[in-house]
């Protein structure tokens, strides 16, 4: 069965717990249900690129199916769009109880950026925003762990067929481990998923990020929403301190966690979108789909805290997400280099882990650095960019057909890793650190460097390098 409109009054009533009333109808209204999934993908992606095209075509699916897959998915599922309801849902869904009962027409949430929107929501959950669209599925939204499987046009109506036969069964026999094992097993068809933990309940993850939403687009709908929001930053500002005072950073949870405050944050510049090429001239073609909307957001956040009053005038998160746009890109290309140099398969294995391959590269002076680490879920896990930087700069003579001037982006690289180490363990990071790696890209760009690296993924992705050995 299908909702057809925004669920945030809904979560933010199981989030607070504060109001019996809302609370016994949340639960009366949607304790017939034994499971919930909610889709999250990106209607306006570049439609130039394959991720755009995918998320296109899935939004014209869902809803030229709706009716079919609101009859399939039975009585016991209820699938939904957290924003952005489509006109057509919203006439299947006005005469139903749980419509009538916990949701109003006036109370829907528009998002003034549905790319932004799509990309804060999966930050919220860890869900790698390449992999939208997606199913995130639950039995309960005040649970910590949920399951996310990536979805596309032609298997997302097995996928929630699938998914409205399992859970007919009663809730209480439904094991959640065993769910989401099953799910995983038998939905995985776009190879793609995983199993989130959060760190407080599902409700609590997805109302933090809607009530920046809220606070942008519908002030009026709950007064205490900028509280909620203010909150929130607080949270994150002090998670991000404590973060940068541990011994042995982990600056993959940095990034993320900078990620996440970008994409929320993007959403309460409520001034008129600025030019991206005033900021930093890159042609986005030739970015990855990710950095892309790291890099947008990052800009509007820059945008955001030059003209605001709010507290929080760190601009650690802006810093760390240009850097990443960076690192992201040489990661694709330069790195996949030395991967394949080193032993990786390409491209059976770009931007994947391969088994049992030792890709180790060895400087004359310091530690081993491994190209082939495993991540999380057997993902492939890149060095930090400073081991990347000392390979390149020990093999850069062996590219130069690919970088014809390998010192000068050497030097470029070093500025951005420098900043970058200084933005992680500095309390307080000022508009300069911005301003320095603002201008690197720019330079990089003016080199026709992001070219050049867009280039190298598409070989790299498409037949691997020719390497001279």
């Amino acid at each position: 069965m299908g909702m057809p409109i925004t669920t945030y009054n809904v979560l933010n009533a199981l989030d607070r717990w504060d109001d019996e009333y809302s609370i016994r109808m949340v639960k009366d209204t949607l304790g017939t249900f034994n499971a919930f999934a909610f889709i999250i993908y990106d209607p306006d992606a570049d439609e130039n690129s394959d991720f755009g095209q995918r998320n296109r075509a899935f939004e014209q699916t869902i809803n030229k199916e709706f009716d079919y897959l609101d009859h399939i998915t039975g009585d016991k599922l209820l699938f939904f769009a957290l924003v952005d309801p489509p006109k057509k849902w919203l006439k299947y869904g006005e005469p139903r109880s749980y419509y009538q009962q916990l949701l109003a027409h006036q109370n829907q949430i528009i998002s003034n950026d549905r790319s932004v929107t799509a990309f804060s929501l999966a930050q919220s959950l860890d869900v790698p925003y390449e992999m939208l669209p997606c199913l995130v599925i639950t039995p309960d939204f005040s649970t910590k762990r949920v399951v996310w499987v990536r979805t596309c046009p032609d298997h997302v109506i097995n996928q929630l067929a699938w998914l409205g036969y399992r859970v007919q069964q009663s809730r209480s026999i439904i094991a959640v481990r065993a769910f989401f094992k099953d799910i995983t097993e038998n939905i995985n068809l776009c190879e793609g998923s995983g199993i989130t933990e959060l760190e407080s309940s599902l409700a609590k993850a997805l109302t933090d990020v809607m009530s920046f939403m809220i606070e942008n687009d519908r002030p009026d709908l709950n007064p205490v929403d900028g509280e909620r929001v203010q909150s929130t930053l607080r949270e994150l500002k002090n998670t991000l301190d404590n973060l940068k005072q541990t011994r042995e950073l982990d600056t993959e949870e940095l990034d993320s966690l900078c990620e996440k405050i970008v994409a929320f944050l993007a959403h309460l510049n409520t001034r008129p979108r600025q030019n991206l090429a005033n900021f930093i001239s890159i042609n986005v073609t030739d970015l990855e789909v990710d950095s892309r909307l790291i890099l947008k957001t990052a800009h509007m956040v820059n945008d955001f805290l030059m003209n605001s009053s709010t507290q929080m005038i760190d601009y650690t998160p802006v810093a760390i997400c240009l850097a990443k746009v960076f690192e992201r890109e040489i990661n694709l290309s330069v790195v996949h280099w030395i991967r394949q140099h080193l032993g990786v398969d390409l491209p059976d294995y770009f931007n994947r882990y391969q088994n049992s391959v030792n890709a180790m590269f060895c400087p004359p002076k310091g530690r081993r650095i491994d190209f082939n680490r495993s991540g999380q879920q057997g993902k492939w896990n890149p060095p930090a960019i400073g081991e990347s930087q000392i390979a390149y700069g020990l093999m850069a003579e062996d590219m130069n057909h690919w970088l014809n001037q390998p010192q000068d982006f050497l030097g470029h690289w070093d500025t951005i890793r420098q900043v970058r180490n200084k933005a992680a363990h500095t309390q307080f990071v000022g508009i300069d650190s911005v301003q320095t790696i603002q201008n690197t890209l720019n330079q990089l760009a003016r080199n026709d460097i992001f070219q050049t690296l867009f280039e190298m993924k598409q070989t790299g992705r498409q037949n691997g390098f020719q390497l001279n050995q």
